[in-house]
């Protein structure tokens, strides 16, 4: 019972990651704004598969999509996941919270 439990929690988190791959991989995209002011949204390439934000002197960001072999320039930083590159916040990590929640009282039941 314990394992179908837990097969049934990868599975449905399997397709959750399947499914968002399958649309495109999605980023913030600006030039030379500053961060909280970078809101266009765009849908990457299909071989652009990272977000990335370079600094430029410390106030301006540029947001865009990224090959992973070019995440290697000192001042860009590279993420993975739709729209990774936003400025980070307070409970942006709600969401794992709770998936892992979730999982944890389907396996204790």
């Amino acid at each position: 019972m314990l394992k179908m439990k837990l097969c049934t929690v990868l599975f449905v988190f399997g397709l959750s990651v399947l499914f968002s791959a399958a649309y495109g991989l999605r980023c913030f995209s600006c030039g030379m704004a500053e961060s909280d002011q970078c809101r266009d949204k765009v849908t990457c390439s299909t071989f652009q598969d990272r977000c990335a934000t370079t600094k430029v002197q410390g106030l301006f960001i540029q947001k865009s999509c990224m090959m992973s072999a070019a995440c290697i320039m000192p001042l860009t930083s590279c993420c993975e996941g739709d729209l990774c590159n936003d400025a980070p916040r307070v409970g942006q990590s709600v969401h794992l919270l709770l998936l892992l929640s979730v999982g944890i009282i389907l396996l204790f039941q």
